[in-house]
């Protein structure tokens, strides 16, 4: 798996291609093969089982993960001249969050996009957010990610959040 590749399925975040709908397609299958799986490792679960996945799920993983494949891209030169050092996943996410300000445009929108839904998602979710994704940390895709995936589980505000 390339460095780009690990960034973006380890980013999981927020801004998907296609909007959540009230009964998100990957709720019954993350629930079934991942349950108790870390915010951050969902997408690679999922993945791991997509012979077995609902079809609806497969499509919704095949957007999420072209979307993720092209911040990735946006944010190659970013990584190898800001983090070159840091290992792949989130160690990279954080330590491009750590440059926001000096990232090239098209990287900075991703993150730009990240905070917001994060930002959007608390506003909506409220109690939601500790309820169902305790230690999830804002700002870094993973609240997003927990939401969607437990969307059965929110309230009907956090849904339409969604």
């Amino acid at each position: 798996m390339s460095t780009a590749h690990r960034i973006a399925v380890a980013a999981i975040v927020g801004t998907l291609a296609a909007p959540a709908r009230a009964e998100a397609p990957c709720v019954a299958d993350a629930k079934r093969f991942c349950d108790g799986t870390p915010a951050t490792q969902l997408v690679s679960c999922l993945q791991a089982h997509r012979p077995d996945l609902a079809p609806a799920c497969v499509q919704r993983l095949e957007r999420v993960l072209v979307f993720f494949q092209t911040a990735a891209s946006d944010c190659r030169p970013d990584a190898f001249e800001f983090c070159r050092e840091a290992g792949p996943g989130m160690a990279m996410i954080d330590c491009l969050r750590a440059q926001e300000g000096k990232l090239t445009p098209r990287c900075q929108q991703f993150f730009d996009a990240v905070r917001g839904r994060d930002e959007s998602l608390q506003r909506a979710c409220g109690e939601d957010v500790g309820r169902v994704c305790p230690g999830v940390t804002p700002g870094r895709g993973e609240l997003w990610m927990c939401l969607w995936l437990n969307g059965k589980d929110v309230s009907p505000a956090c849904q339409a959040g969604l």
